[in-house]
């Protein structure tokens, strides 16, 4: 399963990275502090550490009121048009959700300096897919990897045709080329290179866990991840970068900024479910009721990042991927880049 980490090769930082790093960080505790360099009283020294938190909450606290305002007035954008394409009792089905996916297909669009609603057809059809991969996903998942295969359901079938008849038909201003390529990056993300293999790879991870946990290791997880979860959000906003009218290495940048804080997501879910019992940050759904909430506890089923790696090496490849994550948005301008890196503190700082 190599080819499915590309330039990632997270599995190697369990080998290489964590032996090393927590060997030092215990010689390091052996040692005594350099006292020399703080000179400060300890009254005074505690006063400032004080000021400091209460300084950092406050920015903490203003930076996710500004994600949470954009976040929201996109996915108000991304209901009003799905209200409109869909008829009434589809429209329902979708009233439920964040939009993250979509939400940073638009991102990803502006940030290249394209108009949102170029890339407000390719949003929706996002969303449609991905209330596709979950209602089919959640029914494989109940009928388990030993059951006979079924073709995909009528609805889901009827979905998928509505996606991408939607956007190619909806989409306006944009070179052929594009359009294509767009679509294919959808296709290539809900089918055998993405969502499909993804959870046929999520089933027998599960079955293998409960013969044998010891089965699942760190580069499997990250596959199964990168297909099931990544592949969708990488398409979206790469679909969104390739509307804006971005170059191929913006594109490919932000194809590896999709990737890494999907792995992100998931390492943070893993850690709160071994503070908080299943509980998740599901910026996508789960305050909302979605199917996601369901998706994830059957995948729970599975080893976790926790199970692997430990809750502390855990938090240190949140680290590291929180740090590549930012990284790939280093050639933007900041301004219009902020919201992708508020995004990716704030799943951070749910580790804290």
């Amino acid at each position: 399963m190599n080819e499915c980490m590309g330039d990632l090769r997270l599995h190697r930082w369990s080998r290489a990275v964590a032996v090393p790093f927590f060997a030092a960080a215990a010689a390091a505790a052996k040692s005594p502090p350099n006292r020399a360099r703080f000179p400060l009283v300890p009254h005074a020294a505690a006063r400032l550490n004080s000021d400091l938190q209460v300084a950092m909450a406050e920015k903490l606290e203003t930076e996710q009121e500004e994600l949470n305002s954009f976040l929201l007035s996109r996915a108000r954008v991304v209901n009003d048009a799905l209200y409109e394409a869909l008829p009434p009792r589809d429209a329902e089905l979708m009233s439920r959700g964040k939009r993250i996916r979509p939400v940073l297909c638009l991102a990803a669009c502006e940030l290249v300096g394209g108009s949102p609603d170029v890339a407000l057809p390719a949003a929706c059809a996002v969303e449609v897919i991905h209330k596709m991969s979950i209602r089919h996903g959640s029914r494989l998942h109940h009928r388990g990897i030993e059951a006979d295969p079924t073709p995909l359901p009528y609805h889901c079938q009827s979905y998928l045709g509505f996606a991408l008849e939607n956007l190619v038909s909806a989409t306006k201003g944009v070179e052929p080329e594009k359009l294509t390529r767009v679509v294919f990056e959808l296709c290539r993300a809900s089918g055998t290179s993405g969502i499909v293999s993804g959870e046929f790879m999520d089933m027998v991870a599960t079955t293998a866990t409960q013969r044998e946990p010891c089965m699942v290791d760190i580069e499997s997880l990250n596959c199964v991840h990168l297909r099931k979860t990544a592949a969708l959000l990488e398409g979206s906003v790469v679909s969104g970068a390739i509307l804006g009218g971005g170059s191929e290495a913006a594109v490919e940048r932000l194809r590896r900024y999709a990737r890494y804080i999907s792995l992100l997501f998931e390492v943070v879910v893993d850690i709160l479910d071994h503070y908080h019992d299943h509980k998740h940050p599901h910026d996508d759904d789960n305050d909302d009721g979605d199917d996601d909430a369901l998706m994830m506890y059957e995948r729970r089923a599975t080893a976790t990042y926790t199970d692997l790696l430990g809750l502390e090496g855990s938090k240190m490849l949140a680290q590291q991927l929180h740090q590549e994550t930012k990284h790939q948005l280093d050639m933007f301008d900041a301004f219009k880049a902020s919201p992708l890196y508020k995004l990716a503190d704030y799943l951070l700082q749910l580790t804290q």
